[in-house]
């Protein structure tokens, strides 16, 4: 059921990325993408302060579940997040669960960009999707052991609601546009309900 129910709402969201592409393709001049077209920049996004970042996706967890913001707002009251680039430390970002007894911790670089606050919002619905397992069942699930449906409904559906034009407003910069983005009010994910639902199955 959380496969079917992810791959519906992804479905039935295609026209919206194809849509997007036909609108980048003509601000490049191009009749077809190519794969490298679709992932290239289009611009340069306003830097965006990781306090500013983070009340981004407080905002975005907030206006869909009470319950999803709080167990992400734990991360950052109990510094368990570490976004601070440093010489000497890894790239990349990840959601680690460190051991059956301890809370997991969010590692990532931020450095102002649009592209870190979704990576913010990326990592906290892996945490999100663990946590909820570990409130239903007591026990802290092991993430290779989980099926990839319920890996992938969390953290996708965290990066989606952060990345809502209506919120984010112009924070995209000149060229990704709300006219360009927006969809229907529940094109980010499932319905809160149904999403906390799923990943608790």
């Amino acid at each position: 059921p959380v496969v079917r129910a992810m791959l519906e709402q992804v479905e039935a969201r295609y026209p919206l990325a194809q849509r997007w592409f036909r609108a980048k393709a003509s601000m490049l001049g191009l009749d077809v993408l190519e794969l490298a077209d679709q992932y290239a920049p289009l611009g340069e996004g306003r830097a965006l302060g990781y306090d500013e970042g983070r009340s981004l996706v407080d905002a975005a967890f907030t206006g869909f579940s009470p319950q999803v913001a709080s167990i992400a707002e734990a991360f950052f009251t109990e510094q368990r997040v570490d976004a601070e680039p440093r010489a000497g430390k890894r790239g990349g970002a990840f959601c680690s669960p460190v051991a059956q007894d301890a809370s997991p911790y969010v590692m990532l670089n931020y450095t102002d960009t649009m592209n870190d606050v979704l990576t913010i919002a990326h990592e906290l619905g892996h945490a999100a999707g663990g946590l909820v397992l570990e409130q239903r069942d007591r026990v802290r699930p092991v993430r290779r052991g989980l099926p990839v449906g319920v890996r992938t409904a969390g953290h996708g559906g965290a990066r989606g609601l952060a990345a809502r034009p209506g919120l984010l407003g112009d924070c995209h910069g000149a060229i990704l546009r709300p006219s360009h983005a927006a969809g229907p009010a529940s094109s980010s994910s499932l319905p809160s309900e149904r999403w906390i639902d799923a990943i608790a199955r």
